[in-house]
């Protein structure tokens, strides 16, 4: 659903199913980022189709969608900009974890 007054627009996902497989038109229906945005977003490999089903995106792609799609309009990013950043929150993410599991190695020692 898409909410808007004066200075505001926001972009609400409906959450169906952690299985769910979207098309591109179904993305941009769910999240309410308009098509030609998400199809950027697929472009700068923001999101990505399921590898093993061609233009199908998972539900955790569309999460991805709506993080970014907030960080387009919140910070006001172009499409590489968002990219660039949703990169570097993986890294972190990943970093995070990684620092989790030898936190944990080290309190077996």
């Amino acid at each position: 659903m898409l909410a808007m007054n004066k200075d505001t627009i926001v972009y609400t996902a409906e959450v169906l199913s952690v299985s769910s497989q979207y098309s591109l038109h179904e993305l941009s229906e769910v999240s309410q980022v308009p098509e030609a945005l998400v199809a950027e977003f697929v472009e700068y490999e923001v999101i990505v189709p399921d590898c093993n089903v061609e233009n199908q995106f998972s539900q955790q792609q569309l999460n991805r969608l709506c993080r970014a799609a907030r960080l387009h309009r919140d910070l006001e990013l172009n499409s590489s900009g968002v990219a660039l950043v949703i990169e570097l929150l993986d890294t972190i993410t990943h970093l995070d974890q990684k620092i989790k599991y030898l936190q944990k190695l080290k309190t077996y020692e």
